[in-house]
């Protein structure tokens, strides 16, 4: 997926701001955290077709996206 300057050197030249590389470092420990995330909205989904606020179909389809998102990353 990246080459020898990273995903972003294929398009870009020049170093990546430090600021942006600051933000870009924590994604390994969002990834550790994704797992939890990805429960919690599917929580949020489920209350929130329990209110009436999305339909039931709304709800599936989110929890299904979601369930997938998260097979991905548990097969790396």
């Amino acid at each position: 997926m990246s080459g020898p300057k990273g995903a972003r050197g294929r398009r870009f030249e020049g170093a990546l701001d430090e600021k942006a590389a600051a933000l870009n470092a924590s994604v390994d420990f969002d990834r550790r955290l994704l797992p939890f995330d990805v429960q919690g909205s599917i929580a949020h989904a489920r209350m929130l077709g329990a209110r009436g606020v999305i339909t039931l179909a709304d709800v599936d389809k989110i929890v299904h996206g979601l369930a997938s998102v998260e097979a991905r990353l548990a097969s790396g």
